[in-house]
Order: C-alpha cells, then sequence, then structure tokens
C-alpha cells in the first residue's frame, strides 16, 4: 500500500528498504586506537608529568593516512571524585587545547598536570577520550600522584585570622639575621624549618596583608640570599611560599 521508491514498479516490489545504522558519531573515525609506552616521568617544577604514544590498535582499515591522524584525547583521575586535575603544559607532538589535548597519531608525547584537593592523598590517572569521534582505549597509569592539599577557610575562621606579628625565637647565629627586617627574618626562619609557608602565614610573619603583597613583589631577591632554594606556588588561586628539597649548605656557624 505504501510505495518508497515512487510507484507500483518491478523495483519497488522487489528491492526492500535499507536501515543503515552508525557505530560511532556521524563525521567520526572507524579506526580503533590504543595508548602504549605509558609510563611515570620525573616531575618538572612541581608539575606531575607521564608520557604515552596513542597507536592504532589495527592496521586493518588504516588505508595508509596514521601518520596525519590527529585525535583527541585527556587525562582523568580516577578512584578520587574530591580531586581536581589541571593541565599544564604539552611536549612533543601534541597541542594542548583547553582541557584536552590533541595528539598526533604515532608519535610521542609528554603531558604535564598538577592535582588539588583536600586531603593528603595519592591519585591514579586515566588516558582516555574525551569526545565521541573515535574508538580509543583507556588506560589507567599504574603510578600514583601527590595531590596538593589546598585549605579553603570559612569567612568566619579569616575573620579570626591574627593580624600582629607572631613571636618567633630566632637563634642568634641564625643566617636570617642578615636581613634588617623582622618579619622577613621570621618568615624565612618558618620557612627553613617548616618548608612552606601559607599566605596567611606570610602575612601574620610579615606583620599584614599590605607588607605581605610588598614583599611578594621582592621575593626573588630575598629568595636569592637564602642558602636554599624557594619559590612560589599557586595552585587553586591559593598561593604559597616552598622550599625546594633541603640540600647540605654552610650556615653562619659552620663558616666560622
Amino acid at each position: 500500500m505504501n510505495y518508497l521508491h515512487g510507484g507500483n514498479s518491478l523495483q519497488e516490489r522487489l528491492i526492500p528498504v535499507i536501515t543503515i545504522s552508525h557505530r560511532i558519531a556521524l563525521g567520526g573515525q572507524n579506526l580503533k586506537f590504543q595508548f602504549s609506552n605509558v609510563q611515570r616521568l620525573d616531575p618538572v617544577g612541581g608539575w606531575h608529568c607521564v608520557s604515552a604514544t596513542l597507536k592504532l590498535a589495527s592496521e586493518h582499515n588504516s588505508l595508509g593516512f596514521e601518520e596525519d591522524l590527529l585525535v583527541e584525547v585527556g587525562l582523568r583521575v580516577v578512584e578520587e571524585d574530591d580531586v581536581t586535575l589541571e593541565l599544564c603544559q604539552v611536549r612533543g607532538e601534541a597541542q594542548l587545547k583547553s582541557r584536552s589535548v590533541i595528539a598526533k597519531v604515532g608519535s610521542p608525547f609528554e603531558l604535564f598536570f598538577r592535582l588539588s584537593g583536600n586531603k593528603d592523598t595519592r591519585s591514579r590517572v586515566e588516558f582516555y577520550h574525551p569526545a565521541a569521534e573515535a574508538d580509543v582505549q583507556p588506560v589507567i597509569v599504574a603510578d600514583r600522584f601527590t595531590v596538593t592539599v589546598v585549605g579553603h577557610s570559612s569567612p568566619a575562621q579569616k575573620s579570626e585570622v591574627k593580624k600582629e606579628p607572631v613571636a618567633v625565637e630566632i637563634a642568634a647565629d641564625s643566617w636570617v639575621n642578615e636581613f634588617e627586617d623582622e618579619g622577613v627574618k621570621r618568615f624565612f626562619n618558618h620557612l627553613e624549618k617548616h618548608g612552606t609557608v601559607t599566605d596567611e602565614e606570610a602575612q601574620n610573619l610579615l606583620g599584614g596583608p599590605r607588607k605581605a603583597r610588598r614583599f611578594a613583589t621582592q621575593f626573588e631577591s630575598y629568595a636569592a640570599r637564602a642558602p636554599f632554594e624557594a619559590r612560589i606556588d599557586v595552585v587553586g588561586n591559593i598561593k604559597r611560599y616552598v622550599r625546594e628539597q633541603r640540600a647540605d649548605y654552610k650556615t653562619t656557624k659552620d663558616s666560622d
């Protein structure tokens, strides 16, 4: 009773209606990919680093164009819901695009990232394909990565923070006595002993927010006089001062 080809013809009666369904999204690729050579590398500048290579899972139906293929890949945290992953930089034949990476198939790349959360833990990460344009097998990196703890103080807690300089006992033969400013002495004495100084601690040690802001602009010149390396880290809009891994150095007492 219904004619899809235009009428009661021989073709209409003999040829059935053919329905085509797509196994992947329209406009996507029907190739299968997998990650290889996935490994953890040494961190750089406080960033974690992993390397990988995206390859064709099979040469079947590749048509010889795999050298020019670009596929979007991502990195996400597994097993931890309250850990945030931030992509920082990429090295190799790949490009960083917002929250993902455009990787060239067959070419290795290195991805730098950092993890932040509200508790001291170590998490695993997973390479995956964030879009539905290709068939990419995800893979979890075997090693775990340290999560940087980021505290969030409530307004009530912030109002209770002491703004007056804290009393700190400094040894008479300490190298920090080279500084003339008492707040700078307290700051580097705390940094040397504890390894980190938060922004709020810096305000207490230096004598207030205004002095802390002025100190931050001159931090590099002060840090150049310290017997250890130090830097400023900003994670999740939270600033902190960090002492690099302690090395053997001579104090004023040792040099005497």
